[in-house]
C-alpha cells in the first residue's frame, strides 16, 4: 500500500468534520486509483 499524500497534515485534524473530510478524500483517491488500475489491466 503506497502512502497517499494529502494537503491536510494529520496534526491539524482537531474536529470530527476535518477527519470526515480527510477520510472521504482518501477514499476518493483510492477509488480513482482502482479505476486506473482496472483500466490498465484490461
Amino acid at each position: 500500500m503506497e502512502l497517499i499524500a494529502t494537503n491536510v497534515p494529520i496534526w491539524n485534524l482537531n474536529s470530527p468534520h476535518d477527519i470526515a473530510v480527510l477520510v472521504a478524500d482518501i477514499q476518493q483517491k483510492i477509488e480513482a486509483h482502482k479505476n486506473i488500475s482496472s483500466t490498465l489491466a484490461s
